[in-house]
């Protein structure tokens, strides 16, 4: 007998009449797949049913999967290969079963077999790609339950059987209380059978529901019912729409901006129209695109600015369906599918790093390479809505092709006053800049009205148009709407023979008995008011959904089934209040959206937002989308959830400006005492740090500092100690860790401990007290080797650096060498990177040049790949030395611009004030000696603001140089005397003592002054260096050094 699995309700499997236990919900989250879907790649039932994980641990779970289902009597129902899995010798299941039946018409049959939601009450952890294929299932499921029930109810109806039929709409009552219509039929079949009693009672229910749930009366329709079940009153009449004329307007007075239309697309120079809402931008831009060719409309939406790419999204989306497949390479949809999963087979994958950014920017550019030998144009509309991410996308995109040589005309329309202050200070600077043409659009003049009455009605008229154009105000939209309103009013009519007409023609003097509404508000709401209830529900919930809107996103807000939905689409459409759109429906202009929304009363407009928020949420929608319309609801806490998740979504696609506006509106969800506030308030310091917001990262620690207690104290007081530590207050950065320190010990966190010991360390190098340091360094790791692997890397890593500073490089390259050795427990890429840096660093300061750029190539490709912003800036600055030591000083000089550039833009003091010492020695090499000058000063500055005892050593040692060159002795002397007393107070860090000794010897020469016992001191220094340089290669390379030959007496 083979196995029978049951899916629909409770689900279980079935094995010659016994129910078989399974080991797991996901052996049964398996077997329904494998039966519904047929035989499955183990690539792809491994990423279903362990998504979180990697593609190796996710197959090695589904491998213990299958062999814990093979221990079960259901083993030799499995058909396994090394490549696929199958069911072999099982009976349909019943959700199977149940569709063959709907296929051949046996509703009865197929609605025996439906015991409820496909795998009821199963959740999976861990597997949000099978939790999507499961609800896509269920509710496909279920609408064909629905479906079928109703199909029954009609067919017993007809039937003669009134209580079956009305058993039937009971249960869909059941299933789902908050659709109006099932309320209804379950009245109609009561009065029918002569049960008005229960009729009214079902109506009370319903009123009571709709109130409650969605702030709505009900229908008209299903008052009736009542009616008639109170006095057997006959059904209304239905209601009738007058016709409506086209009123399909011509572009008219608009000659002098299609000037500068014109002038703009001439010089290739992009054209950003503004305007009052509903002047006529988006039609002016239509018709002239319509001039230049093939064009395509990118319209930005209200809620996309908390999705990142979200408008580019919608956009490619819309290029598919409109032109169908694209010659794309398979690396450009594969990039595009982190915007578009569609695109690509297989899941997309994350934004990792700044370098996979970089990666879906280009694809994004070779996207639209290949779109323009389609289309001419692409058009930006309501700019001002536009996610962040996507305009900078664009920007970026536009800027590309101008470089391929293929420049593109932009054109782009914003509401006045609408723009992002960001984006609008962006756009000023283009402006300023010549860039950027922006043309506002005026209102039509009473004699364009006039022009476009004539052409509308066939007639002249000059009364007519002038009101007209008073009441409002030259607005196109405002006075389309009016005459759509005059017209379904009956207040204007056309004449069999051509033009209008209204009751006053005769006896009026300026049409002031017209009753034209006098705002857009009015025009607009004049005319919904005259749409069936149905409909007016329908645009309420639409107004507030986001556009575009589909049936089944706004049918459940509505309490509308399906049926009433689709006519009430129909209905606004065919009164041009709505229109079609790719994936649904949109509203016929903005206007339209915005009045409606404005005119809904606070209950109404709560309860849709929570119902959208409920709906969304179900159908898996961007969690920035379902927190906006929670906290339109009223319900901050419920959408801080939902903000937390958008930001991280945004932090992992690198819009981190947009991850810092949704962690903000997250805190705003949770009040002070909130479990998850101060994880959210760690995340966004995190992300501040990033972005080198100092005063987020200030304020967020203070709040922590003085809220938290315990491990989240500690915390806090280690970031700040990393901010002091960038903005260069090292004694600042001490008293912090100190504190985390104490903070992580009283709690007997010795993970903590750990972190905090080797942060002191950090901090009490970069104070310059580096026996401290490797004191601190050293009980960090003792701790971390009984502990974790990363921290047992971290204080190996730190002990090397430790170690060079005080000379000793063979300590240095051990501790190195075992941090490299127990690196791979930790599969930690940004210590790996350190690790090459600091060996990198290490190796070029004794000369090993060759080595140390290889090691820097390795750091440099983990830090750009997975987006170490900071660190990548530390490497490239280590490069420069290895460079510099090859000869090879045009590069170094590029390399220390693009290091020096990433510390600004990071806000790294830190490294910006050693890569301005650095500049000073590269250009002294390089011979340009007054330039050199400059930067010594600049970055002896750098050194006195950040507290950094070496880099001034190293400025001042790089001024000397250059005034020698220029003949400037006795400053030099100066400079030299101030770096040797400096020099007395301690190591320096990566620079050798004798290399200063030298820089003086040089100095007292060119004074004419004695310089034997300064060169006796470096030769010194040089020979204590090389007393503890063991390792042979090492040696040789320091040997060979311009510094060590110099001191030795080395012939060049």
């Amino acid at each position: 007998m083979p196995p029978r699995l049951r899916l629909l309700g409770q689900a279980g499997v079935w094995l010659e009449g016994g129910e078989v236990r399974l080991p797991t919900r996901k052996a049964l989250a398996l077997l329904a797949y494998l039966a519904l879907e047929g035989p499955a790649s183990r690539s792809v039932l491994a990423d279903l049913l362990w998504t979180e994980l990697d593609e190796g641990a996710a197959r090695k779970n589904l491998r213990q999967e299958l062999h814990r289902l093979g221990g079960t009597p259901l083993g030799p129902f499995l058909a396994l290969t090394p490549d696929t899995v199958a069911l072999r010798g099982w009976e349909d299941s019943d959700a199977a079963q149940f569709q063959a039946r709907l296929g051949a018409n046996d509703l009865a049959g197929a609605l025996a077999l439906y015991g409820g939601p496909l795998l009821d009450g199963l959740t999976l952890r861990g597997a949000p790609a099978f939790e999507d294929w499961l609800e896509a299932r269920r509710t496909a499921l279920d609408t064909e339950w629905r479906s079928a029930l109703e199909r029954h109810a009609a067919a017993l109806e007809a039937a003669g059987d009134l209580r079956g039929a009305l058993g039937a709409w009971e249960t869909l009552r059941g299933a789902d209380d908050l659709r109006e219509r099932p309320y209804r039929e379950a009245m109609r079949l009561h009065l029918a059978l002569g049960e008005r009693e229960a009729a009214l009672a079902i109506f009370e229910r319903c009123r009571a529901m709709l109130a409650r749930e969605f702030a709505l009366d009900p229908l008209p329709e299903t008052v009736a019912l009542a009616e008639r079940a109170r006095r057997s009153v006959p059904p209304p009449e239905p209601l009738s729409r007058p016709r409506l004329p086209g009123l399909d307007a011509p572009l008219i007075g608009r000659g002098s901006a299609w000037t500068r239309l014109e002038a703009a697309w001439a010089a290739g120079r992009p054209l950003v129209l503004t305007g009052e809402a509903g002047v006529g931008k988006s039609r002016l831009l239509r018709d002239f695109a319509a001039t230049r060719g093939r064009f395509l409309v990118n319209r930005g939406q209200p809620l996309d600015a908390g999705v990142p790419f979200s408008t580019l999204a919608r956009a490619i989306r819309k290029v598919w369906a409109r032109e169908g497949e694209l010659p794309l390479a398979p690396g450009v949809r594969r990039e595009l599918s982190r915007l578009v999963p569609e695109l690509w087979p297989e899941p997309p994958p994350p934004l990792r790093s700044e370098e996979d950014r970089l990666r879906l920017f280009d694809a994004f550019t070779d996207f639209l390479e290949v779109l323009y030998t389609r289309v001419d144009l692409l058009v930006s509309d309501d700019l001002h809505d536009f996610d962040p991410a996507s305009l900078e996308l664009g920007n970026y995109a536009a800027a590309r092709l101008a470089e391929r040589g293929r420049p593109r005309p932009t054109l782009a329309a914003l509401r006045v006053g609408a723009l992002r202050p960001e984006a609008a200070a962006a756009l000023d600077a283009l402006v300023r800049q010549g860039v950027v043409e922006v043309l506002e659009l005026e209102p039509l003049t009473e004699g364009d009205t006039a022009e476009l009455v004539t052409a509308l009605s066939g007639q002249r008229a000059r009364l007519f148009p002038r009101r007209l154009h008073r009441a409002t105000g030259g607005n196109a939209f405002f006075l389309l709407e009016t005459l759509r309103g005059l017209f379904e009013a009956g207040e204007l009519r056309e004449l069999p023979g051509g033009g209008w007409a209204t009751p006053y023609d005769e006896e009026t003097q300026d049409y002031r008995e017209l009753p034209i509404p006098p705002t857009v508000r009015e025009a607009v709401l004049g005319r919904v008011s005259r749409l069936s209830p149905a409909a007016r529900r329908l645009l309420e919930v639409g107004s507030l959904a986001g556009e575009p809107f589909a049936l089944e996103g706004v049918a459940p807000a509505s309490a509308l089934d399906d049926w009433e939905a689709l006519a009430a689409l129909e209905e606004a459409t065919a009164a041009r209040l709505l229109r079609e759109s790719p994936g649904g429906y949109a509203f016929a202009h903005d206007l339209v959206r915005r009045t409606l929304a404005g005119s809904l009363g606070t209950a109404r407009r709560t309860l849709i937002h929570r119902r959208l928020a409920q709906d969304l949420e179900r159908r898996g929608a961007p969690p920035a989308v379902i927190a906006t319309h929670l906290e339109q609801a009223g319900q901050p806490r419920e959408a801080a959830e939902h903000w937390l998740a958008a930001a991280r979504a945004a932090v992992a696609s690198y819009a981190h400006a947009t991850a810092l506006a949704q962690y903000g509106r997250a805190l705003e969800g949770l009040p002070a005492g909130h479990p998850a506030r101060p994880a959210a308030l760690l995340e966004r310091v995190d992300l501040a740090y990033r972005l080198g917001d100092h005063a987020g990262q200030a304020r967020d620690l203070d709040e922590l500092e003085a809220s938290a207690g315990g491990p989240t104290l500690a915390a806090a007081l280690l970031r700040r100690a990393a901010l002091h530590s960038v903005q260069g207050r090292p004694e600042v950065a001490l008293g912090a860790a100190e504190r985390s320190l104490a903070l992580f010990r009283a709690a007997g966190d010795a993970r903590g401990t750990a972190q905090a010991l080797q942060k002191l360390s950090e901090a009490a190098y970069y104070a310059e007290d580096h026996a401290r340091a490797l004191s601190l360094v050293r009980e960090a790791e003792e701790l971390a080797a009984g502990l974790d692997a990363g921290l047992l890397v971290q204080a190996l890593n730190w002990r090397a650096v430790m170690a060079f500073t005080r000379g000793e490089a063979d300590a240095a390259l051990a501790a190195l060498t075992r941090a490299l050795e127990v690196w791979p427990g930790t599969r930690d890429r940004y210590l790996l990177a350190r690790l090459h840096n600091n060996r990198a660093t290490l190796l070029a300061l004794f000369g090993a040049f060759g080595r140390a750029l290889t090691d820097t190539d390795a750091a440099l490709t983990i830090t750009r790949e997975d987006g170490f912003r900071h660190l990548t800036g530390f490497v490239l600055d280590t490069r420069v030395r290895a460079l510099r030591g090859l000869g090879r000083l045009d590069e170094a000089r590029r390399t220390l611009d693009e290091a020096l550039d990433l510390a600004r833009a990071t806000r790294n003091e830190r490294l910006t004030s050693h890569c301005l010492y650095v500049r000073a020695e590269l250009l002294n090499d390089l011979g340009d000696h007054r330039a050199a000058l400059e930067a010594a000063e600049t970055a002896l500055e750098a050194a006195t603001s950040t507290h950094s005892r070496s880099n001034r050593v190293s400025a001042l040692v790089a001024r000397a140089g250059a005034r020698l060159a220029l003949g400037q002795a006795a400053q030099a002397l100066a400079d030299t005397r101030e770096a040797t007393q400096l020099l007395a107070q301690g190591e320096l860090r990566e620079h050798f003592g004798e290399g200063v000794w030298l820089a003086h010897a040089r100095a007292l020469a060119a004074n004419g002054q004695d310089a034997s016992a300064a060169l006796d001191r470096a030769r010194m220094e040089l020979s204590a260096r090389l007393e503890r340089l063991h390792d042979p290669d090492l040696r040789a390379a320091f040997l060979h050094t311009p510094l060590a030959r110099e001191l030795l007496n080395v012939p060049a």
